[in-house]
């Protein structure tokens, strides 16, 4: 996901600035229907897999929660500002909001790079717990 996300803030939505008042409607409504293919599917992947760690106890580690926290935290953005700031774009096609979708999403993707930083760290410890040493 964290590939996707600097994609989307690199790439995708500077683009929206590119387009025409005229057709951002259409634009914004093309762009949600296909990017909702891609990232649906991998934002349940993401909150599935990390409700599933929580099933073992040994798992029960600070960066965890962390985790957990920054999760629900990029849920909440994207949920409670984000997508109505797409649903405007869809509706309106207003080019004033971008510039907040960009910042917005800037702040959405430092707390994925956190998140992904945290899961490494936990694949690290996991594997170094399961190491057996060559000596």
């Amino acid at each position: 996901m964290l590939t996707l996300i600097i994609l989307v803030q690199v790439v995708i939505y500077p683009q929206f600035t590119h387009v025409g008042q005229s057709e951002l409607t259409d634009y914004a409504m093309a762009h949600v229907r296909r990017i909702s293919y891609v990232v649906v599917p991998i934002m349940l992947a993401e909150a599935v897999s990390l409700a599933g760690l929580w099933a073992f106890p040994n798992a029960h580690t600070p960066a965890l929660y962390w985790t957990t926290t920054l999760l629900a935290l990029i849920w909440l953005l994207t949920f409670i500002k984000i997508v109505p700031i797409h649903n405007q774009l869809c509706a309106h096609g207003h080019p004033k909001n971008i510039p907040l979708l960009v910042r917005l999403n800037a702040y959405r993707t430092g707390l994925w790079i956190l998140k992904t930083g945290l899961v490494g760290w936990m694949l690290f410890e996991h594997w170094h717990r399961l190491a057996i040493p060559l000596t």
